[in-house]
């Protein structure tokens, strides 16, 4: 469905404005039962601030509002705003090179993991964040084991990491070193051009949110640690239905041709175990509480769809 939506009226036509087509299409009876469905009373509000973010993005406004409505059902079937000074959620156009035209796409903020976590009940403590350098004293190779006790040296951004604890006393730890997350943005992510260099991402970290943008040129940093977390609690996290859906939905990096398979985003490689006391307890848990004997019904999101009247479907 184009933007540019027009109307049959007598002596001619009206051509209306793209946040008008979508203030129209969220008036939708069918539509606003969908976000009452998903967060009952709060709906108004998030109905509102969909059509807040739509009118103060050009680059958004440019894409189908159906498949925009779409991406923002996803935030929130899990509960989270989709503002970008929030950081918990986005939902961001990207160029599609096949079509000529511009896609939405839903992306995860490592905030949003954070949230999501906290929510399930089994974090004492969950953090992410930019390592520095002096930071990093030691990295066993054959462990995998990272201490991160040294002292700051200069503001120049050596990694990251993500970190965890169970209440349960289960701890795990994820270190990337800058160079490896900006070769992995650029191998899995499509809204990076297969000719940048991966000098030009690394020159970002540290920098922080540049113009108020999101993704890996707009806020490198806050990419790189949404990462990490993300690939610490695929591997090792527990994992609510929510925490589930919220991975599957998050396909920011998807390689070209399709989106990563789960192998490939999650890497153990750079994961290390810190001991703690009875561990054959503690990983039995984790296994029963990740869900690894869910059905396959919880396992996967309920499917929803929007469609128009011009017959565009949405599905996720």
């Amino acid at each position: 469905m184009s933007t540019q939506l027009q109307t049959q009226q007598a002596g001619g036509q009206v051509v209306m404005k793209p946040s008008q087509i979508m203030q129209s299409m969220l008036a939708r009876p069918n539509v606003q039962k969908q976000f009452e469905q998903a967060l009952g009373a709060k709906a108004g509000g998030f109905i509102t601030s969909i059509l807040s973010l739509y009118s103060s993005d050009a680059q958004l406004a440019q894409c189908d509002p159906g498949q925009v409505i779409a991406c923002c059902l996803k935030a929130a079937q899990l509960d989270l705003p989709i503002d970008k000074q929030l950081g918990f959620a986005y939902v961001i156009p990207f160029n599609n090179r096949k079509t000529g035209r511009k896609d939405p796409q839903f992306i995860m903020g490592y905030k949003g993991y954070i949230q999501l976590a906290m929510r399930s009940g089994q974090y004492l403590t969950i953090n992410t964040d930019v390592v520095y350098k002096g930071e990093l004293t030691k990295k066993d190779k054959l462990s995998g084991m990272v201490t991160l006790d040294g002292q700051k040296e200069s503001d120049e951004v050596i990694g990251y990491f993500g970190y965890f604890k169970l209440l349960n006393g289960f701890e795990k730890l994820f270190y990337v070193s800058v160079e490896e997350m900006a070769e992995y943005a650029l191998r899995y992510s499509p809204s990076i051009s297969r000719n940048t260099k991966p000098e030009a991402l690394i020159a970002l970290a540290g920098k922080g949110a540049t113009g108020g943008g999101v993704g890996w040129f707009g806020d490198f940093d806050s990419m790189a640690k949404k990462t990490c977390l993300r690939q610490l609690l695929s591997k090792y996290g527990i994992l609510s239905v929510e925490m589930q859906s919220a991975i599957i939905n998050d396909v920011d990096e998807a390689p070209a041709g399709g989106m990563a398979t789960r192998e490939q985003i999650i890497s153990s490689e750079n994961v290390t175990d810190i001991p703690f006391d009875e561990p054959e307890t503690h990983v039995e848990a984790v296994k029963e509480a990740s869900g690894t004997n869910l059905p396959p019904e919880a396992q996967k999101p309920a499917q929803s769809e929007i469609r128009d009247e011009s017959g565009v479907e949405c599905e996720f």
